[in-house]
């Protein structure tokens, strides 16, 4: 029976991840981490252990899909039985969340979901075909990336644009309704002056 009992930032330390990578396994994963009298989550030398050979196959370019299914099948001391996922487009993994309407809260979400579908379409080329493949394609990719956030700057720059001429336009018109108030103003004033004149010589 083991008896180290760590919290999850000393198994941060030890792997070398971050807390939130950590709870992310967790959860995609479905590992089982044991809970105090508190309720509070404690963690055993066997999860680090098995955080750690995750970190591993993380860096070799297996998916967390295939690393599930080597745990399910307890092949995860052996990668050699773990078989990659494939990975659908970008053009279909896009078209699936529009299907399936996904809300994203926050608009940088879409991008973070763009990246981390690309981050996995360059390992997963990369674990298929060479590096020097996934680097051209990474290459290409990063170029398409560069193209699309270059297209947001200018429909977002387009949009202040308009938005400026609109406030300019209404600024305008007021001045003008303001210049032709005071115009008649002092046409009156000048009417009223004569017509005393008149009054006066009469």
């Amino acid at each position: 029976m083991e008896k180290n009992r760590w919290i999850i930032s000393d198994v941060a330390k030890k792997t070398g991840l971050e807390a939130h990578v950590l709870r992310y396994w967790e959860k995609e994963l479905d590992l089982e981490i044991p809970r105090n009298e508190l309720g509070h989550r404690y963690y055993l030398d066997c999860h680090i252990e098995i955080f750690n050979k995750i970190h591993n196959l993380k860096e070799q370019g297996y998916q967390l899909k295939a690393i599930k299914n080597a745990i399910y099948h307890n092949n995860l001391t052996n990668t050699n039985n773990i078989i990659p996922m494939p990975i659908p487009s970008i053009t279909n993994s896009y078209r699936n969340q529009e299907e399936n309407q996904i809300e994203v809260k926050n608009p940088n979400d879409k991008m973070n979901q763009f990246r981390q579908i690309l981050s996995e379409v360059m390992l997963q080329t990369m674990n298929e075909h060479g590096k020097e493949m996934g680097i051209q394609i990474s290459d290409k990719v990063i170029k398409q990336v560069d193209y699309l956030l270059r297209m947001q700057e200018e429909l977002e720059d387009e949009r202040f644009r308009r938005l400026d001429e609109t406030i300019r336009s209404y600024q305008k018109d007021r001045q003008e309704i303001g210049l032709s108030y005071k115009e008649n103003k002092r046409q009156n004033h000048l009417i009223k002056k004569k017509q005393k004149r008149v009054m006066g010589h009469a």
